[in-house]
């Protein structure tokens, strides 16, 4: 399979962007890549490692160059971190790639992350979430060619589903 252009994933922490990526990839016999994996491969520490010792600042810089080595690539499906949209430079990158934005309802998010000890969630998760997402949420609709709901399905329904679409809209080829 060949993509005509490499597909992102955005949305809010919990929604799947990565266990879909790696499942659309298998999907499409191509490799995935997490922004995330590749800071931690290339700065040698976990984004909460970063964000404790250096700040959300640096950990953004960093983000913005994991983002450039991604979209630089052929034939890869990137998942991202949720608060990449919050940096214009990043949304610029995005632009080379079909942009597709998972969305899941604050109780979906609530339960899948009602155990993660990420740093812009410490504190009270319902908060956290709320204020995330009232930041983030015209960022996410405004770059994003097209939005797939994750609250009621499994990560094997949403990769089968954007897989159909890009196959209908010839983002990807045989």
């Amino acid at each position: 399979m060949r993509l005509v252009k490499n597909v992102a994933l955005i949305g809010m922490p919990g929604s799947g962007k990565t266990s879909v990526a790696k499942k659309l990839a298998s999907l499409l016999g191509l490799m995935s890549v997490d922004t995330d994996e590749l800071i931690e491969f290339e700065v040698g520490m976990t984004p909460a490692q970063i964000f404790e010792k250096h700040g959300e600042k640096v950990f953004r810089e960093y983000e913005t160059k994991a983002l450039s080595s991604a979209v630089k690539m052929e034939n890869v499906i990137i998942s991202t971190g949720g608060g990449i949209v919050e940096n214009k430079a990043n949304i610029d990158l995005l632009s080379d790639c079909y942009v597709i934005y998972l969305s899941a309802s604050k109780n979906a998010l609530m339960s899948r992350l009602r155990n993660s000890d990420r740093p812009l969630l410490r504190g009270n998760l319902s908060d956290k979430l709320d204020s995330l997402y009232n930041k983030r949420k015209n960022l996410y609709l405004s770059c994003r060619d097209m939005t797939v709901y994750t609250s009621a399905i499994s990560v094997n329904t949403a990769a089968k589903k954007i897989y159909d679409i890009l196959l209908d809209l010839n983002i990807a080829e045989n």
